[in-house]
């Protein structure tokens, strides 16, 4: 998408339809492009139709398969009942190569998901939500390219 040439009188007005536009014509897309960087960083009014918009939701950097990388182990998973929550603590042996994780659980047959920041290696959980129990959780490492290690899961 071209952010700074759209010559709409009200830019991020018309971004934001070419975004809805772009995810009604291909709904599996990766996501947009948006060239120049500048049609963001000098706008906040842009910025933040974005951040309020169609980007509010944390999502991952499309994988890099052109460029090496080392494959990623799985983090290793605790999960403690104590009282009305679960805890959940993940470990990484390589805790440098790690960019995100991303942390699923269950409640019932509804899955959520979080993309968290490598510093956060624990959540707090409630073992009911709406009426249906935590059954279970799992995270996954993922690097600065995008490259997704397995998953360590638990039941619960």
């Amino acid at each position: 998408m071209n952010t700074v040439a759209v010559k709409a009188a009200h830019r991020p007005t018309e971004i934001l339809n070419q975004i809805t536009a772009t995810r009604e014509i291909v709904p599996n897309s990766p996501g947009q492009v948006h060239w120049s960087i500048a049609g963001l960083t000098k706008s906040p009014e842009m910025l933040s139709s974005l951040v309020q918009g169609p980007y509010k939701k944390k999502a991952l950097v499309p994988r890099s398969p052109w460029l090496p990388a080392n494959p990623l182990l799985s983090p290793t998973l605790l999960l403690t009942v104590e009282g009305n929550n679960a805890h959940a603590k993940w470990l990484h042996k390589q805790p440098d190569q790690i960019r995100h994780y991303v942390l699923y659980y269950r409640y019932g047959k509804e899955w959520q998901i979080e993309i968290l920041d490598s510093n956060i290696t624990a959540r707090e959980l409630a073992l009911y939500k709406d009426g249906e129990k935590l059954n279970a959780v799992a995270v996954k490492a993922v690097d600065r390219l995008g490259n997704e290690s397995d998953y360590d899961a638990k039941l619960n």
